[in-house]
């Protein structure tokens, strides 16, 4: 009799084991799942917090709550975020990266979104394309990746949605500058992957192309102990001829660092552009005390160039972006609900608007099993995006149709970058604690889809 109790308890024991892990069928979490190593914590979580990491669990909010779940073949399904901290190293990344394909081929996950910056692209690409699972990016360039052809050229299942150096910021700021008689420049560049491809563009772009000479440039990280902001700002102040334009292409810390050391100085130089860090709401907008930020520099980031794509202003009701899903003022006001000091117009209207892709593939080839699970094939995933390639084959996001640029090479086809084309605007100025899209005289005939929401001020004045 025992043993038969004992038989009788295993087998209910496996059953619900069974059950659990989905290995008889029966059991599933009825959602859609997207996994993602973040840096939550480390030299990079200030670039984390503002970006990315500021939208996507209002994407999961919007999703759940506000459109009611995703719906596939009639059935819904709520989203679910699993994010991995990295802690900004390297190694981590890579040990997260190949744990969520790992989790994909088992079918636990369902999508790989993001790390949090350009060198960690080139870290978790390979990863997911050798794997055979799609990768959608957010923060984080091309540059380089786009230009070697064993690269994204050759990894279909890598999508990226973030504009940059060469896609298509310089040439409009370059344009600006030589509007302006601005003939050289100093780039402060990261000591990293995302500093290279801006020196990179600078040379190709800014020097090669417009014929601004490149007075001084330097590699500059914050953890390296001898990163020295008032050495830096020496260096800029002591060119001949005198620097008229200070380009610094590295991140939060250094930004923060290499202005605070300028205002100190008062150096005196015509514009100032910054790269991430200057697009963020915290760097010249009200920061209440206690926000979980830098306290920037208020009025002393008056003119200072960023890179924004758009802001509230960019369309409204009464004049939508043609084929828009929502205004720029819904989006910020409605949809992200962030205060000021929590924008990123760089950022937050790619990933919205890369977040419309996603959602309208997901819907196209997910499929509902004979349980009423969610399933979907990654290879059915990469070619529903790939398919969004052209105005004439686009997505309807917020930036109006929107579609890759695909690339590949002579052994067949590669990933996609979204095309700038699309793109709303790309060059920002900080005017009255408050960032506006801005641009050559012209730019919006060059790019029909470009936004200006006030004209950029030059030079750009003293500090206060």
């Amino acid at each position: 009799m025992k043993n038969k109790v004992l038989l009788i308890s295993l087998a209910v024991v496996l059953a619900v084991s069974l059950a659990v892990a989905g290995g008889c069928g029966v059991v599933c979490p009825n959602k859609v799942t997207v996994a993602m190593t973040r840096s939550i914590s480390g030299p990079l979580a200030n670039v984390h917090f503002s970006a990315f990491g500021a939208m996507y669990p209002v994407i999961k909010t919007y999703v759940n709550d506000t459109l009611g779940g995703i719906t596939i073949d009639g059935s819904t399904f709520d989203m679910d975020i699993d994010e991995r901290d990295d802690g900004s190293v390297p190694t981590n990344v890579i040990s997260n990266a190949n744990a969520i394909v790992g989790d994909i081929q088992a079918g636990s996950v369902h999508f790989m979104w993001g790390p949090t910056c350009t060198a960690f692209i080139d870290l978790v690409a390979p990863i997911a394309n050798s794997g055979g699972c799609v990768l959608q990016t957010h923060e984080g360039g091309a540059t380089f990746l786009k230009d070697i052809p064993e690269k994204l050229p050759s990894w279909p299942y890598v999508f990226v949605n973030l504009s940059f150096s060469d896609w298509h910021q310089l040439q409009v700021l370059g344009q600006m500058l030589v509007d302006e008689s601005a003939t050289n420049v100093y780039v402060c560049w990261q000591n990293d992957a995302h500093g290279l491809e801006y020196m990179s563009a600078s040379e190709a772009i800014l020097r090669d192309y417009y014929g601004c000479t490149i007075t001084g440039d330097e590699a500059v990280l914050h953890t390296d102990p001898g990163f020295d902001p008032d050495a830096v700002v020496a260096n800029i102040n002591a060119t001949t001829p005198a620097t008229q334009v200070v380009c610094l292409f590295c991140y939060p810390d250094e930004i923060l660092g290499i202005t605070g050391a300028m205002i100190g100085a008062n150096l005196s130089v015509e514009g100032v552009v910054g790269g991430p860090g200057a697009n963020f709401g915290w760097f010249g907008g009200e920061v209440p005390e206690g926000a979980p930020c830098p306290p920037g520099f208020g009025k002393n980031a008056e003119n200072v160039i960023c890179y924004a794509v758009a802001n509230n202003k960019t369309s409204n009701a009464g004049d939508p972006i043609t084929g828009a899903t929502h205004t720029m003022e819904w989006l910020y006001d409605t949809a992200l609900g962030l205060p000021y000091w929590a924008h990123d117009p760089w950022g937050h209207p790619l990933y919205w608007a890369a977040f419309e892709i996603w959602l309208e593939a997901v819907e196209d080839v997910g499929t509902v099993d004979g349980d009423g699970c969610f399933q979907v094939d990654q290879d059915d995933f990469k070619d529903a995006l790939a398919s969004y390639n052209s105005s004439a084959n686009s997505v309807a996001t917020v930036l109006g149709p929107t579609w890759y640029t695909m690339f590949e090479t002579v052994l067949g086809p590669g990933g996609g970058i979204l095309a700038y084309e699309c793109h709303t605007g790309e060059v920002g100025q900080w005017q009255d604690g408050y960032i506006e899209v801005v641009g050559y005289d012209g730019v919006e005939n060059d790019l029909d889809n470009y936004r200006i929401t006030a004209n950029y001020t030059w030079p750009k004045g003293d500090w206060i």
